[in-house]
């Protein structure tokens, strides 16, 4: 019974980083995610391009992610971070075409090894944009979760924003069309239990992820395809 509790647990994990993980469009950038789990990188093999990132979230266990100038393309950065219970997160943006074999230190011998490869960019350069144009705060939060989106958006822009916890289990999803003049949406989450979570925001040619932390303990629930009703800018107490 135990033995198939943990094998339901990590192929569910599986499942939603890989779907996490695969390009919605190649005419922008993705962020590829990876758990990082007992002796085992899921998913271990990736297609991604240059541009888009890698994030690795940590699950359980003390691992590394290690990359060595042996393992990877010339010219392209290494990386060797902690991945624990401290250390949750580490991201890696791709600059160079190429394969990329990465690692965990303590557990290389016992086959903790994964591979993406990078193919060159296929994307259409677009005029420079300001940084971070969506944002989501507070982080970690208690209750209420806002997203401003005022640097990106247009009249009729389609917003898609779903959350999803370390298993890949559904809390939240809804869609919203807004504009430059209402293009804050705050969630009222207080129903969704404590813990780490990521949201996953589309819109017409965007997609982010990030990575929340819910903080004050609430009464568990089970997870639901929502939509939990948003609270909309004229109701919502709003800074400018």
């Amino acid at each position: 019974m135990k033995n198939k509790l943990y094998f339901s647990v990590f192929k569910k994990l599986g499942i939603f980083l890989l779907a996490s993980a695969m390009s919605i469009s190649t005419s922008f950038a993705t962020i590829h995610m990876v758990g990082v789990s007992n002796l085992v990188f899921t998913p271990a093999n990736i297609n991604v391009n240059v541009g888009d990132t890698m994030q690795w979230n940590w699950v359980n266990g003390s691992h590394t992610t290690t990359a060595d100038a042996s393992g990877i393309p010339a010219g392209a950065a290494t990386w060797n971070s902690q991945m624990n219970s401290t250390v949750t997160t580490f991201s890696y943006r791709i600059t160079v075409a190429g394969v990329y074999n990465y690692y965990c230190v303590p557990h290389q011998g016992s086959g903790m090894v994964a591979t993406f490869t990078a193919s060159p960019s296929t994307a259409t350069p677009k005029p420079a944009v300001k940084e971070n144009t969506i944002t989501v705060y507070p982080n970690p939060f208690v209750r209420f979760l806002t997203i401003d989106m005022r640097n990106i958006t247009s009249t009729g822009k389609n917003v898609a924003i779903s959350i999803y916890d370390m298993l890949g289990n559904q809390y939240y999803t809804n869609e919203f069309v807004v504009s430059n003049a209402d293009s804050k949406i705050t969630l009222d989450l207080d129903k969704v239990r404590a813990g780490i979570y990521f949201i996953n925001i589309m819109t017409n040619d965007k997609k982010v992820i990030y990575r929340l932390v819910k903080d004050a303990p609430t009464s568990k629930i089970e997870p639901v395809v929502g939509p939990f009703m948003p609270i909309s800018a004229s109701q919502a107490d709003i800074t400018t």
